[in-house]
């Protein structure tokens, strides 16, 4: 249980994502998965993506389908919930929507803004998980293994014909998120600077 009603306090904040990631995780990895593919397509690392910029719209993530579902720092806190993704009824859902809308109101596993987003992201996996699932997920693992490859080759570990010997990339990896945890401070901290500019 969080240890106080700011939900803005570092502990809180950390104490938050893991509760997400354990009890609710896949419902982030759907939701970035159209995120993700792009992200791989361009070589972009999830980091680079959401550096905060004084510049808006958010320059560093190119666009990309279901892009306007989500806002910047939605997608930059489902960015770091990771579970693996498997099939759910429709009463598991609903279960899950009843779970996470009693954090809005209770002082419980996590941030009111996590649980908001999470909600969102529940909507979004009923939308369109029957759909797209299988679509994204292929595709998904076929650019995750081109910028291996790519990656690999720039580095000399793999010669231009490839090489499929040791091919140990074919998992989702997603990362652990752990270099976007802080991403409230860091807005926080580039408001300050703007507003300190301004002066």
């Amino acid at each position: 249980m969080l240890s106080a009603t700011d939900d803005t306090s570092f502990y809180n904040q950390q104490l938050s994502r893991l509760n997400c990631s354990m009890m609710f995780g896949h419902y982030g990895v759907f939701a970035t998965l159209p995120l993700n593919i792009v992200l791989a397509e361009a070589d972009i690392n999830v980091k680079t993506a959401f550096t905060p910029s004084k510049t808006m719209p958010i320059k560093n993530i190119p666009s990309f389908g279901y892009s306007d579902y989500f806002t910047f720092k939605e997608l930059a806190f489902l960015s770091t919930i990771f579970s693996d993704i498997h099939p759910l009824s429709a009463e598991q859902i609903e279960l899950d929507k009843c779970m996470v809308s009693r954090e809005l109101t209770e002082i419980g596993e996590m941030c009111k803004l996590h649980a908001e987003d999470l909600l969102k992201a529940i909507t979004f996996w009923e939308m369109y998980y029957e759909e797209k699932h299988t679509e994204w997920t292929e595709k998904f693992l076929e650019v995750h293994k081109a910028r291996v490859a790519r990656i690999r080759l720039a580095s000399g570990d793999m010669s231009p014909e490839g090489d499929d010997d040791d091919d140990d990339d074919d998992g989702m990896d997603w990362g652990t998120g752990e270099e976007i945890y802080d991403l409230e401070a860091l807005w926080e901290q580039e408001e300050w600077e703007s507003e300190e500019g301004d002066l």
